[in-house]
């Protein structure tokens, strides 16, 4: 049995999170995978501060053990979030993601 961070959300809960997201990073947050992932794009200035972006998201992942898919390269990170085991979205995609726009916004994303 999990934790209440990582049990399946309503679809109510869900949307009013992607808003919630989608306000603080003007629309960058969408669901794929039939509505199990959360998936964003992100554009930074240069190389160094789309790698040291990344080496924050991947500090903070492994502090709370909710890895996220990151794909990344010249200017532009991209994230896909999920909660495998449930087959849903949870509380801590959320979190997770929450994280992803407060960190990039400290990069002038």
């Amino acid at each position: 049995m999990g934790t209440a961070l990582n049990q399946p959300l309503s679809e109510v809960a869900v949307s009013n999170h992607i808003g919630i997201l989608n306000e603080q990073m003007h629309d960058h947050w969408s669901r794929i995978d039939d509505g199990r992932a959360l998936v964003a794009d992100f554009e930074f200035a240069n190389y160094q501060d789309t790698v040291a972006f990344i080496n924050q998201i991947a500090k903070y992942a492994e502090e709370i053990q909710h890895h996220p898919d990151i794909t990344f390269g010249y200017k532009y990170a991209s994230f896909k979030v999920q909660t495998h085991d449930v087959g849903s979205l949870t509380q801590l995609d959320f979190a997770l993601a929450e994280y992803i726009n407060t960190t990039a916004r400290t990069y002038g994303v």
